[in-house]
């Protein structure tokens, strides 16, 4: 399989529209971490964890470093679910301190950052915004390309 047989994705909107896609769920209130490689633009891996964190922030921040562990060619795209009140209450996306002392570390660490975004939801229509610009829109609708609904028709 080369990389022309994968979706190109390069809106942000697009981009979190296919997480659940890529986890098998839709996340709430979660950060999804997303490497891609830097080459091919390929997810090479996707997880997630509890937003907000369980333990101390400063804890939370040190766990993640140290179990993102992406070779130099890698990026890490970062993107907080949060469906709940935290995500209604105000213009500034939710838990930008933490992702900012996050994405500080992850570069100390010397890990390639690429995307950092928060999202209402992952759900067609769902509201979307930037952490680190002034880009927002809305999630489209991301029907994967393997779905029924995009399979060939036969005449």
């Amino acid at each position: 399989m080369s990389t022309n047989d994968y979706e190109q994705v390069s809106d942000p909107g697009d981009f979190i529209a296919a997480i659940p896609h890529l986890l098998g769920f839709h996340p709430a209130d979660s950060l999804v971490l997303v490497v891609t490689n830097y080459d091919t633009g390929v997810v090479t891996r996707a997880l997630r964890t509890d937003l907000p964190p369980t333990v101390d922030e400063v804890e939370f921040v040190e766990h993640l470093v140290e179990g993102v562990h992406p070779v130099p060619a890698d990026t890490l795209h970062l993107v907080a679910v949060v469906t709940g009140p935290q995500g209604r209450q105000s213009v500034e996306p939710p838990f930008k301190p933490l992702l900012h002392k996050l994405v500080r570390r992850l570069r100390e660490g010397g890990i390639t950052v690429g995307s950092v975004n928060w999202a209402a939801a992952t759900t067609v229509g769902a509201q979307w915004r930037a952490y680190e610009a002034t880009e927002h829109g809305v999630l489209p609708d991301q029907t994967p390309p393997c779905s029924p609904r995009n399979a060939p028709t036969q005449d």
